[in-house]
C-alpha cells in the first residue's frame, strides 16, 4: 500500500510539475516576476531561492503552484513586472500555458509508451452476442442469441470493449446496427443505466463465464469463502450463464431476503456456498467484491518514431474528447456524481496500473495529465478557466472586474472547490467500504 501511494505521489509531482512549468516559464518570457514555484501546498519541506524566485518541495503532494507579483488583488501596487500590469493576451498566455503543458506532456508519454511497446489484444473478437436479457433493452428491439452487432450510432465497433466504451458516451437514445442470419438490422433504443456507476443496463453479452479473476479481502465474497478461479454457475436455484447475469441479479433486491446460495465450479467439482446478503441502498445491489472481467490475451505491439507521433495525437485528441463527453453526461445528470473519484481514487488505480509495468504506468500519466488539464480549464473560478473566463470579461468590457465583485466570485469558486474534494473523497470512501464490483 505505501510503494502505491508513493508511485501515485510520484505520478501527481510529475503531472503538477509540467502544469506548473508551463505558468512559469510563459510568467517569465513575459517578465512577470516569480516569488515561489511550489510542488505541493503546506509547510515546506525544502527549498531554495535562485534569481529572485524559491523553489520548493511542500508537505501536501496533490497540488503546486506558482506565485506571482500582483496576482492576488491585495498584493497589486501597480509595478510593471506584476501580473495584473500585463496585457489581457500576455496573462491569457501565461494561465493557459499550464493546461496546455499537460497536454503536450499527454502526448509525449503517449508517443514514448507506443515506441516502448503497448499490450494490445492478440484478436479482437467481434460482437457476437451470446446472451440476451428476458425483457432487457437488446431483446426489445430484437436482438437474439448468435446475433452479431456491427455499428452503434451509424460508425463501426471493432469488440465489445468497443462497444460498450462507446455506449456509455451516448446520451439518451442509441442506434444499434446488427447481422441477424442474412438481414442487415438497425434499431434506436432509449438507455436504461446502472443509478451507482452510469454503465448503459443494454441486456446483451457475448456470454463470459462468471469466472472470478479476484476478490476483495474485505468483501462479501471473501467472507464466504470465495476463491480466484472459481466459477459461479447458480444463485440460489436459478443457473447464471454469464457474469452480465449474474450483476443483473444482483442488482434485483430481494423481499426480505437476508441470504442467498451460490453455486460455483472449483477445479471442476461443484461447491454451494451460504453468501450473507446486505442489500446497498446507494449502490442499488448487493455487492460481492469481486472481479468478474475476462481475462483478455494480448500481444507488446510497438510503432515506430514516426508512425507513433500520429498514433499519440490520435489518442490525445481521443481522450480529450471523452473526457469532455463525460463531463458533459456529468452535468446533464446521465453520469451519477457518485461516479466521481479523487485521490483515494488514484492511488487505488495505481495499485491496479502499477502491476502491468512502466508502459501502463506511462498511459496512466497522461490520463492524469489529460483530466488534470481539461479540469483546469473549466470556468471555475479559482481554476485556469476561471481566469481565461475573466480575462474575456475584461477584453469585452474594456477593463477588468472590481476587486470586490473578483473576491466574492473567487470566494464561491473556493466553497465549489472543497465541496468537490469533499465529494470525490466520500466516493472513493464508500466504494472501498461497500466493494463494488
Amino acid at each position: 500500500m505505501i510503494l502505491n501511494i508513493l508511485i501515485a505521489v510520484v505520478i501527481l509531482g510529475i503531472v503538477v510539475f509540467f502544469h506548473e512549468l508551463g505558468h512559469f516559464l510563459l510568467a517569465k518570457r513575459n517578465k512577470i516576476k516569480v516569488y515561489t514555484f511550489s510542488i505541493g501546498f503546506g509547510p515546506k519541506i525544502w527549498g531554495k531561492e535562485y534569481k529572485g524566485t524559491e523553489y520548493r518541495l511542500s508537505a501536501v503532494p496533490f497540488g503546486g503552484y506558482v506565485a506571482m507579483a500582483g496576482e492576488e488583488l491585495e498584493d497589486r501596487k501597480g509595478d510593471p513586472d506584476e501580473f495584473a500590469s500585463k496585457t489581457v493576451w500576455q496573462r491569457f498566455q501565461v494561465v493557459f500555458a499550464g493546461p496546455l503543458m499537460n497536454f503536450i506532456l499527454a502526448f509525449v508519454v503517449i508517443w514514448l509508451a507506443l515506441i516502448i511497446g503497448v499490450r494490445e489484444p492478440v484478436v479482437r473478437q467481434g460482437l457476437q452476442i451470446g446472451w440476451v436479457e428476458e425483457n432487457g433493452l437488446a431483446e426489445k428491439i430484437g436482438l437474439t442469441v448468435g446475433d452479431e452487432i456491427i455499428a452503434l450510432n451509424g460508425k463501426p465497433v471493432k469488440d465489445w470493449s468497443h462497444f460498450n466504451q462507446k455506449l456509455i458516451f451516448s446520451k439518451e437514445e442509441a442506434s444499434v446496427t446488427w447481422v441477424s442470419g442474412e438481414k442487415t438490422l438497425t434499431a434506436d433504443l432509449e438507455l436504461e443505466r446502472d443509478p451507482y456507476t452510469g454503465m448503459v443496463l443494454f441486456g446483451a453479452a457475448p456470454g463470459t463465464p462468471a469466472i472470478i479473476r479476484a476478490v476483495d479481502k474485505s468483501g462479501t465474497a471473501a467472507q464466504s469463502g470465495i476463491l480466484p478461479g472459481d466459477e459461479i454457475i447458480a444463485l440460489n436455484s436459478e443457473k447464471i450463464e454469464c457474469a452480465e447475469e449474474l450483476i443483473l441479479h444482483l442488482m434485483k433486491k430481494g423481499e426480505k431476503e437476508e441470504s442467498f446460495t451460490l453455486t460455483l465450479l472449483r477445479q471442476g467439482e461443484e461447491k454451494k456456498v451460504l453468501v450473507q446478503a446486505s442489500w446497498d441502498d446507494a449502490t442499488s445491489r448487493y455487492p460481492l467484491g469481486v472481479d468478474l472481467s475476462p481475462e483478455i490475451k494480448t500481444e507488446v505491439k510497438r510503432y515506430s518514431v514516426i508512425k507513433a507521433v500520429g498514433e499519440s495525437f490520435k489518442q490525445l485528441i481521443g481522450m480529450i474528447g471523452q473526457l469532455f463527453l463525460v463531463l458533459k453526461l456529468l452535468f446533464t445528470g446521465d453520469l451519477p456524481a457518485r461516479s466521481m473519484g479523487g485521490a483515494i481514487g488514484i492511488v487505488q488505480m495505481t495499485a491496479q496500473v502499477a502491476q502491468f509495468g512502466f508502459v501502463a504506468i506511462l498511459e496512466f500519466i497522461a490520463f492524469i495529465s489529460v483530466n488534470l488539464g481539461i479540469v483546469n480549464l473549466l470556468p471555475i473560478p479559482i481554476a485556469d478557466g476561471g481566469q481565461i473566463l475573466f480575462l474575456g470579461i475584461e477584453k469585452i468590457k474594456g477593463k477588468p472586474l472590481s476587486k470586490k465583485t473578483m473576491g466574492i466570485i473567487m470566494n464561491i469558486g473556493l466553497y465549489l472547490v472543497i465541496a468537490l474534494l469533499i465529494l470525490t473523497t466520500y466516493n472513493d470512501i464508500m466504494r472501498i467500504i461497500k466493494g463494488v464490483f
